[in-house]
């Protein structure tokens, strides 16, 4: 998780089978520390998992096999949230409010 910091990611996109750890123990240790976007990518379509995905921090899931297409369209879709909140967001600049 150190060279997350070096990376800046401003997305991750999460499988949840990997090697020696599932991705939901990723997903755990990512959210203790960031709040950037996750996707979710995987092969296990059951319901029970994909919610499970999303309630514990995942901003998507995604199940295999996928569309590149549906996954261009679901991160353009995070990144057009993440631009509207910004700019809805306050800025104070002494007395002034914009």
């Amino acid at each position: 998780m150190g060279s997350m910091k070096r990376i800046e990611p401003d997305l991750i996109i999460l499988d949840i089978h990997l090697p020696k750890f599932d991705g939901i123990y990723y997903l755990r240790l990512i959210r203790k520390k960031y709040n950037l976007p996750i996707i979710i990518l995987s092969a296990r379509s059951e319901e029970s998992e994909q919610i499970r995905g999303i309630e514990l921090g995942a901003d998507d899931y995604i199940t295999k096999p996928f569309s590149m297409g549906i996954l261009f369209a679901k991160i353009n879709a995070i990144f057009r949230r993440k631009i509207q909140s910004s700019i809805l967001e306050e800025i104070n600049i002494g007395n002034l409010v914009l």
